[in-house]
């Protein structure tokens, strides 16, 4: 198992302040592009994205270049600091500035198993440390995630892990469901 730091292995970026790129109602001659916003909402701590509606913002200029693609990585760099896995279904997103966006080497990791790295205790320990603000929002500096050391198993092992992270979430999630209709039953009984 190799260890490196995030920095070597993946493309790190700040998302778009959008406020400065938002359009005027009454601008007539100005870009107006429209985009659906990644939301803190999206974000989770198993590394899966949360379906969640999208609020649709209205561009001044083309900032694609700050959107999702299939294979990234968004991490949020307010509190709680997670990471999600973007794939062909939730690309095209505009990744607004307190949420980072990694593109890794996937010859070195591959991107699930990196978002589910991401949201190890590991990690949150090694950025706890380096979180800065008050108590109201406090902010990870960018600087910090790329000094994140992971450590890193084989491609091979990585793929199994992926497959073991997911079926268990998705237990998870039937035991949830499966939950939630008990207690309406029991609910109905009285």
């Amino acid at each position: 198992m190799k260890s490196k730091k995030l920095s070597d292995i993946a493309n790190i970026s700040i998302g778009i302040p959008i406020a400065r790129y938002k359009s005027k109602p009454n601008n007539q001659e100005g870009q107006k592009i429209e985009y659906k916003l990644f939301s803190q909402n999206m974000l989770s701590d198993t590394g899966i994205f949360q379906e969640y509606q999208a609020d649709t913002f209205i561009a001044n200029k083309d900032l694609s270049f700050s959107c999702t693609q299939e294979d990234d990585i968004v991490f949020g760099l307010r509190k709680p600091n997670q990471a999600v896995y973007i794939d062909s279904n939730n690309t095209d997103l505009l990744v607004q500035s307190y949420m980072a966006i990694i593109r890794c080497n996937s010859d070195i990791i591959l991107p699930e198993y990196l978002a589910f790295k991401l949201n190890t205790q590991d990690i949150y320990n090694q950025l706890h440390k380096n979180i800065q603000g008050g108590s109201a929002i406090q902010l990870l500096k960018i600087q910090s995630l790329k000094d994140i050391v992971i450590q890193i198993p084989s491609l091979e092992q990585q793929a199994k892990r992926i497959e073991t992270l997911k079926t268990g979430y998705q237990e998870i999630a039937i035991l949830r469901k499966l939950i939630e209709e008990k207690q309406k039953m029991l609910k109905s009984i009285v």
